[in-house]
């Protein structure tokens, strides 16, 4: 995986997915924890280990969640928008990114 993630520290408060857009990145926490929410309610709490934005870099669809750091967050990033294979959607009729 060298070249593919690189290490970056983000703000409490800062926004790293939101539900119905295109996510441009894939997160993998390892210090910190990101609220995961749909449809304004919370759902559960992102934190070490978790991965953010898979959705969007494996399938190329618009994110079914949103996340919000709630505290200062030590993440490995990879840009999606560089990644050159995708898989086939999940699921028949399952939304795809423009």
């Amino acid at each position: 995986m060298a070249g593919v993630f690189r290490e970056t520290f983000i703000d409490r408060g800062t926004r790293l997915t939101v539900q119905g857009e295109h996510p441009s990145r894939l997160f993998l926490i390892q210090e910190g924890e990101a609220l995961i929410s749909a449809d304004a309610h919370p759902l559960r709490v992102a934190a070490r280990g978790d991965l953010i934005g898979l959705p969007g870099m494996l399938y190329a669809i618009d994110s079914p969640e949103s996340a919000i750091a709630l505290s200062p967050i030590r993440t490995f990033e990879a840009d999606a928008t560089h990644s050159s294979r995708r898989l086939p959607s999940p699921r028949p009729g399952f939304p795809r990114a423009g």
